[in-house]
């Protein structure tokens, strides 16, 4: 509930400060505008002072540190200076009674708070920190390559357009639209030295503006695995036949799990089929078809496993009743764990008997 308050009160004021940009907005400052922006700063100000709070508190569980330390470490952290950049409007209403509209834009900063709220834009800040070596080299290439064309086209460019190339500064704007192949047209080569260099300018900077691109989509393909991994490790923790492994063999297990989602209705595998692996259920429900009348397995059980006990044909039909996660281990890897987890096997042939006294 708090998540959806603060999505919409970071919405609601980048939509107000955007709006305040405008004339109509200007020459029409009145009485509801005033509220908005009371209201809008009242509840950043109220989430900036919780944050403090929260900060206060954590020293509890730090007896080497300070309150202040731990108060000091979020106030002048990123999105700590987002929090008190973001209450600026509102501390200017409170002492003069009204708003500059060019103070409001402020409200438009608010938007950096999001990934506190939205899981995947966290994941975009994680990867450029992680990979922030990386870009931080494609960048320092990028700017050697600008100075020496820029310089280049410069020196030869000036003698022709000394009224458009009037110094190196000057030819970096040129510079700076070409590598990154936008090109405005405001400035123009007309020498043909002057054109060769502009064309090699333009082909490398699709090739150097690319890098970043391709470091990004690497880094989130990295963070999206860890993800999964963990998602897989905590998924595995909480079935029954696994909660008295220690972590090491819990993160063995989990690696060679796959995750997989099936629609409702669908049949995993019918009664006869060869058996190939056994499924864990994450979340969901399916029905096993067998006499006299189906069972339903819910989350946490898991089924399949008599076939790769007696490497024998599927003992039943199983079908999806609800779009359901599974975790499938193949019986390759179920042999394995059975080799090195003895303890597992034995509690997986006690289920299977069950069943097969059952039916």
């Amino acid at each position: 509930m708090k998540r959806s308050i603060s999505i919409f009160f970071i919405f609601s004021a980048t939509l107000f400060g955007i709006f305040s940009s405008t004339e109509y907005f200007r020459d029409n400052l009145n009485q509801i505008s005033f509220i908005i922006s009371f209201v809008i700063g009242f509840y950043f100000l109220y989430e900036y002072l919780r944050n403090i709070f929260l900060a206060s508190k954590i020293v509890a569980l730090h007896h080497s540190a300070t309150r202040l330390s731990f108060i000091a470490k979020y106030a002048f952290s990123f999105l700590g200076c987002i929090d008190f950049l973001v209450c600026i409007p509102l501390f200017i209403l409170l002492v003069n009674g009204q708003i500059p509209y060019w103070v409001l834009f402020l409200y438009t900063l608010s938007l950096l708070k999001l990934p506190r709220y939205i899981p995947g834009l966290a994941m975009i800040g994680n990867v450029i920190y992680v990979e922030r070596r990386n870009l931080l080299a494609t960048l320092m290439s990028l700017i050697i390559l600008l100075v020496i064309f820029s310089s280049l086209l410069f020196a030869v460019e000036n003698y022709a357009q000394p009224e458009v190339f009037q110094s190196i500064p000057h030819a970096m704007w040129w510079g700076i639209t070409t590598l990154t192949t936008v090109g405005y047209g405001d400035m123009v080569p007309i020498t043909l030295l002057g054109r060769t260099i502009a064309a090699s300018t333009m082909l490398i900077g699709i090739a150097m503006v690319a890098i970043p691109a391709g470091i990004i989509a690497s880094g989130f393909i990295d963070e999206m695995r860890n993800e999964a991994i963990l998602s897989t490790w905590k998924s595995v923790r909480s079935f029954p036949l696994f909660k008295e492994l220690n972590s090491e063999k819990i993160s063995e297990i989990a690696s060679v799990l796959k995750s997989q989602v099936i629609p409702s209705g669908v049949t995993i595998f019918e009664k006869g089929s060869f058996s190939d692996s056994m499924y864990f259920i994450v979340e969901g429900e399916v029905a096993v078809i067998v006499e006299p009348d189906p069972v339903l397995l819910t989350k946490g059980a898991f089924f399949g496993e008599i076939g790769l006990l007696e490497v024998a044909p599927r003992s039943a039909t199983v079908i999806t009743t609800k779009k359901t996660n599974f975790l499938v281990l193949t019986m390759h890897d179920f042999h394995q764990i059975s080799d090195r987890h003895p303890d597992i096997l034995n509690q997986i042939r006690q289920v299977a008997s069950q069943r097969n006294i059952n039916q």
